[in-house]
């Protein structure tokens, strides 16, 4: 596989290196930010529709103006925590956008009117310093009642800022009208560790209580304890509870129903489901292995409101409201084959499941009989990809058969009736959407992004450097293959942006065509036939009218812009 990739993106490279850069499109505007090396940059956003571009730097606050590359405004901070530069660009395309807000210790307004900051207000306490925009101005400071600010997020839908600071003992959190920054309400639970929010905001699922669980970065629902709370007072109107639960550990993966009428929760691989509403406090049932030899595993929760598990070769699915038994059992035709659980649905409807012979697709809440099958042409064919499109009524299968010499594609079904819609005579990445303008099928992988022109039914690929792991370290032996760059689309999906490794590049995704390399001037290194083999630059991106690119130098106390052209 490793050679075979090899190959893949030396040829890409090869096809592309020759292409003519275009003077027309890209125009160096000039550089910003701590030129002197005075200062180094933690964040940046562009605001003013991408007229203002915001530097954070470890000490200080800078604005600039796109159009001229002048600094506008500079001012001291106190700010005085930041994730790792590192984990944001490995994970933030891993769908945890809230996640990402959480730990970054600043907000800025969606309109451009503030920049919200957790500085230090004295050597103990630190809070949230809403500053104008425009001049960098105090607004108003937000604190908690008991806690120093540790994490703020916004919520886009209910325009509310959300702050909250946690300590082994206690939490508060609060939250703030974006519009006026007027308080809205405060909590303070001992314990606290997580919550939600249900009946328009009146009632609220809190976790608490000491766990020896460690933070997890995929399930930050943890605590010993589940309640029922009324929001403005905190009081607790039900606990959450089962029988012989072991001390100090952690309920987990907690699921409430999109009706609000259930909540699934896991703690020492048992799965309970509880009604919210009424008095009774224990579960309305659990699932969990029969015996000791049993290999239960949890494959997840489906639409909030169905279970899947898989068990001797075998998938059960049940209902949150159902009586505790399955609702269905999934088994194979062959007895020694078994059936496992490719995709589901953004919404939980339909799900896709496979054996040796056919993947089959069914209703999630039905009966389990499948809507339709799809059966290998030969058996020395095998499926590959069997991915639902993000945001389509379509199901991709992905077909090989490289004993007969058939070239790999994939075919486009249906989701509900099967229907066999488009073929695409290659493979594509688990990771497939269409571009919100349907022109092109996109997917991301180890070592590429792919890319389908639906209206010229041509493809071509951007090919990514890729981090393997030293097979001789046996203490590197957890690490997994990565892709070292990432690809950014323009706005309009016009161009592409590589960058994360030694050469930013644009691409033009029309002509499928390698249109321009970009480098830091002062820190470019060309190889011996003078052609650029180190930039200089570490993160990119495009600003959000997408006439603008961004690249920060290796060192992060820059940003080099370009004007784009048509």
């Amino acid at each position: 596989m490793k050679i075979t990739l090899l190959i893949f993106v030396l040829l890409f490279s090869f096809v592309h290196a020759s292409a003519a850069d275009d003077p027309d499109i890209l125009k160096f505007k000039g550089k910003i930010g701590f030129t002197k090396g005075e200062d180094k940059i933690l964040g940046y956003r562009f605001f003013e529709g991408g007229k203002r571009f915001l530097l954070i730097g470890e000490k200080s606050l800078q604005i600039w103006d796109v159009e001229t590359a002048k600094l506008l405004k500079s001012m001291p901070h106190q700010l005085s925590q930041f994730g790792p530069r590192g984990f944001f660009s490995k994970y933030v395309l891993l769908g945890i956008p809230q996640l990402i807000d959480l730990m970054t210790p600043y907000l800025v307004d969606p309109d451009g009117k503030w920049i919200a900051l957790i500085e230090k207000i004295d050597d103990k306490t630190k809070a949230v310093v809403v500053r104008d925009l425009r001049d960098l101005k105090q607004i108003k400071v937000l604190r908690l009642p008991n806690v120093s600010v540790e994490y703020i997020h916004f919520d886009e839908q209910k325009s509310e800022i959300n702050v909250f600071g946690i300590t082994s003992e206690i939490g508060d959190f609060a939250v703030w009208d974006r519009e006026s920054l007027d308080l809205k309400r405060v909590i303070s639970i001992n314990g606290y560790k997580w919550h939600k929010l249900i009946r328009n905001e009146e009632k609220m699922i809190v976790g608490t209580g000491d766990t020896e669980t460690s933070f997890n970065l995929w399930d930050l629902k943890h605590g010993s304890q589940l309640t029922l709370r009324d929001v403005k007072t905190g009081a607790i109107e039900k606990t959450f509870a089962a029988e012989n639960l072991e001390p100090r550990t952690s309920f987990q993966k907690t699921t409430i129903s999109p009706d609000e009428r259930f909540m699934m929760s896991e703690r020492n691989n048992r799965y309970f489901v509880w009604e919210i509403d009424g008095g009774r406090s224990s579960p309305r049932f659990e699932v969990s292995a029969k015996n000791d030899g049993e290999d239960l595993s949890y494959l997840g929760t489906i639409g909030g409101r169905f279970m899947i598990f898989s068990a001797d070769k075998k998938l059960y699915v049940y209902d949150f409201a159902g009586n505790g038994l399955p609702k269905y059992v999934l088994s194979a035709d062959a007895p020694k084959d078994s059936v496992q659980l490719f995709d589901k649905t953004t919404d939980g409807k339909y799900i896709v499941v496979g054996e040796d012979e056919k993947i089959s697709v069914l209703e999630t809440g039905g009966d389990g009989k499948p809507l339709f099958r799809i059966v290998r042409d030969s058996e020395k064919e095998r499926f590959t990809t069997v991915k639902f499109v993000s945001g389509e009524n379509l199901l991709a299968v992905g077909r090989v058969n490289s004993s007969e010499k058939k070239p790999e594609r994939t075919e486009f079904y249906d989701a509900e009736t099967g229907r066999l819609e488009f073929t695409v005579p290659f493979g594509f990445d688990p990771n497939i959407s269409f571009t919100p303008d349907k022109n092109y099928i996109v997917s991301r992988g180890l070592g590429s992004v792919k890319f389908w022109n639906v209206a010229e039914k041509k493809f071509f690929f951007i090919g990514l450097e890729v981090h393997y792991p030293d097979s001789s370290d046996m203490s590197m032996s957890w690490d997994s293959p990565y892709n070292k760059e990432t690809v950014a689309f323009s706005p309009d999906f016009k161009f592409s942006l590589r960058y994360g490794d030694d050469v930013v590049a644009v691409f033009d995704n029309e002509k499928g065509d390698y249109v321009e390399s970009l480098f830091d001037r002062e820190r470019v290194k060309y190889n011996k036939k003078n052609k650029v083999k180190k930039s200089g630059l570490g993160d990119a991106g495009w600003s959000p009218d997408g006439k603008t690119i961004y690249a920060l130098d290796e060192k992060s106390r820059t940003v080099n812009l370009w004007e784009v052209g048509s």
